[in-house]
């Protein structure tokens, strides 16, 4: 890629074309899914009576707790024979390469993100203390294990506090609520266009997934996959409009309560499925319905409906930009069966940008 490049990029950072590399994974010892079914359902057994057991005082409670904590132990060392987290970031570089789309790994702990990324201080890590105040073992170990991940191109270069901004941007997009029933946190950035050459942003996460207690309408995906051990692909992106809307609407799933004071559609479906929040600018702040519906035209609703029933979608319309978020369910851990959705999915949402956009009027 030419490096003088620079990217379109809906929060105003200035990103030049780029693909972080990480190199494929050397000699992985592969772990049956089935294993990793087996010992998930040892540790939740465990954890059962480990708990009874502690709540009422017996002596015994460490026989159901050591099952629990070697079941754990036992995954984890499972997902690092596997090194399951390398393999899936080197698929997103060779899904950027593929593409043609630029490519950077997201920090793992984002202090005052959504989630699991901002849920530890850096300071109970140790990460805040300088080093002539850290204990010699505990540098030694955090110097090693980050020369590990960058070794393995695991390892991000972004500051934090760049993708706080993006998280403080949506926050509507990145909490838990009814159709995203768990925070999304990104893990990489991808920018690029789209078949119809529209400038995109995109931040995805894949999280693992076991369904094997899970409804028999999730334990097979849309692909036809049935696997127990599977991925959930977690997706936001944002694009520009032809012009400015004049307004923020935030489109999200229809909640217990939501329904009093929210706008409304002439669409019953779409009102019962969406929650519409919206404000308009400071010259025109009368003006916010007429506009609302200017831009959710009917063809618009229909559209929406639809990447509801595939991608659970949620969209904030802000000024010309409109963002997109949603997930894809694969019951499936082969490595080549990911490799073909994991772009395929990725284009599909690109996609429905475009037929978005294609409706506002």
């Amino acid at each position: 890629m030419d490096a003088r490049l620079s990217h379109w990029d809906p929060f105003g950072r200035h990103v030049a074309a780029q693909v972080h590399q990480v190199p494929p994974v050397a000699l992985p010892v592969r772990v049956p899914p089935a294993a990793v079914s087996a010992l998930t359902l040892v540790a939740l057994g465990a954890s059962v009576p480990m708990l009874l057991m502690a709540l009422f005082g017996s002596p015994w409670a460490w026989v159901p707790a050591g099952v629990f904590a070697l079941a754990i132990a036992a995954v984890l060392g499972a997902s690092m024979l596997d090194k399951t987290e390398q393999r899936r970031l080197h698929t997103y570089m060779q899904l950027a390469e593929q593409l043609k789309w630029s490519f950077r790994l997201a920090p793992k702990q984002v202090p005052g993100g959504p989630g699991l990324s901002g849920s530890r201080r850096r300071s109970a890590a140790g990460l805040d203390i300088p080093a002539d105040r850290m204990h010699g073992a505990l540098a030694g170990a955090l110097q090693q294990a980050e020369a590990a991940q960058r070794a393995a191109g695991t390892l991000s270069d972004t500051d934090p506090a760049e993708l706080l901004q993006v998280y403080r941007s949506l926050p509507e997009l990145f909490s838990p609520r009814p159709g995203q029933p768990v925070a999304m946190t990104i893990e990489a950035e991808f920018w690029g266009e789209t078949a119809a050459g529209l400038p995109f942003w995109l931040g995805a996460r894949e999280a693992l997934m076991d369904t094997t207690f899970a409804s028999p309408e999730l334990r097979q995906d849309r692909h036809g996959n049935r696997g127990r051990q599977g991925a959930l692909l977690m997706m936001v992106a944002g694009y520009g409009l032809d012009r400015d809307t004049g307004i923020r609407a935030v489109l999200t799933a229809e909640a217990l309560g939501d329904a009093a004071g929210d706008f409304k559609t002439e669409s019953t479906a779409f009102n019962e499925r969406f929650h519409i929040a919206a404000r308009g600018d400071a010259q025109l702040p009368d003006d916010v319905e007429l506009r609302l519906l200017q831009a959710l035209t009917p063809a618009t609703q229909m559209a929406l409906l639809e990447l509801w029933g595939r991608y659970r979608i949620q969209v904030i319309i802000d000024g010309a930009t409109v963002f997109v978020s949603g997930y894809e369910r694969l019951n499936t851990r082969n490595e080549a069966m990911l490799r073909e959705r994991l772009p395929a999915a990725a284009e599909a949402f690109a996609a429905a940008a475009i037929r978005f956009k294609r409706y506002v009027e």
